[in-house]
């Protein structure tokens, strides 16, 4: 009898189990068993001691048999695991992207996230609180679903009162849609729509708007009644002359208090003030 490697070569265990004792000191291993010994098993192609063995992911214990790392699967250790799911699934990767490392995503161009779970709409991920420009929902790459009241590409128009925020008729021409139904009015224009315009500090609105004696028709802009007269209808008209041609109206001798009344100081009488009072 031989012996290999201490062994006799009737023994069972001769060259690891995996080969015959020849001749002293020289095993023939069986197939897919390599080394002095036939300790080293082959995996496919690849020697158990090389570093490539199982794709350098796995240990090789028994012929084309890998034992995988953490994270790895498949026959040769190739495929990786990426959030519970094989990178040769087509959902690896929230199914837009490929699963190069174990929890590692190459995500798709319009896709982004750690899974590639989020779609990307104009540079933010869907999970921005700031996406859509905060009215609307990332649905798809570049894709915005806006919430009611906000238009357009990244929701990024509101809407006052159903007329969008970039038409010139929106909040009466006199204000800026700042959000959903909120107008922010021009100077001398108020209400929720802008639609009241301010003359001198008063609403269009108000009962003495234009001191009482005219309509608001613009901002700071008085429509008097017939005998008055002034940016804001302060002034009456007398036979011609305005209440503050103080000169000529009432013939210089009294005040004129509404179209045409004198109202004349002592001494004269008549409609102008044009009568002296002898006694």
């Amino acid at each position: 009898l031989s012996v290999c490697f201490g062994i006799l070569s009737n023994d069972s265990n001769v060259c690891s189990e995996f080969g015959e004792c020849a001749e002293p000191g020289v095993c023939e291993c069986y197939e897919l068993h390599h080394g002095s010994n036939c300790s080293i098993p082959e995996c496919f192609n690849f020697l158990a001691n090389d570093s490539q063995v199982c794709t350098g992911h796995g240990s090789c214990q028994t012929p084309n048999s890998c034992s995988c790392d953490s994270l790895y699967d498949g026959e040769t250790c190739q495929l990786s695991y990426c959030f519970g799911v094989l990178s040769n699934s087509s959902e690896s990767c929230s199914a837009h992207g490929a699963c190069v490392a174990p929890q590692s995503c190459s995500c798709d161009v319009g896709y982004g996230g750690d899974n590639c779970q989020y779609p990307v709409c104009f540079g933010l991920l869907a999970n921005d609180s700031s996406v859509c420009n905060q009215n609307g929902t990332c649905t798809a790459p570049d894709t915005c679903n806006c919430t009611t009241g906000f238009l357009f590409s990244q929701c990024q128009t509101p809407m006052c009162f159903d007329i969008p925020g970039n038409d010139s008729s929106v909040c009466s021409s006199h204000g800026l849609c700042n959000t959903r139904d909120s107008c922010i009015c021009e100077t001398n224009y108020v209400g929720t729509t802008c639609t009241t315009p301010v003359c001198h500090g008063r609403n269009a609105s108000d009962s003495v708007v234009c001191n009482g004696f005219g309509t608001c028709v613009d901002a700071n802009n008085c429509s008097c009644l017939s005998g008055y007269h002034g940016s804001n209808c302060q002034l009456a008209q007398c036979f011609s002359f305005l209440s503050n041609d103080t000169t000529q109206v009432c013939s210089g001798r009294g005040e004129c208090e509404a179209p045409h009344q004198c109202h004349c100081s002592d001494g004269y009488t008549g409609s102008k003030c044009e009568i002296n009072i002898c006694f």
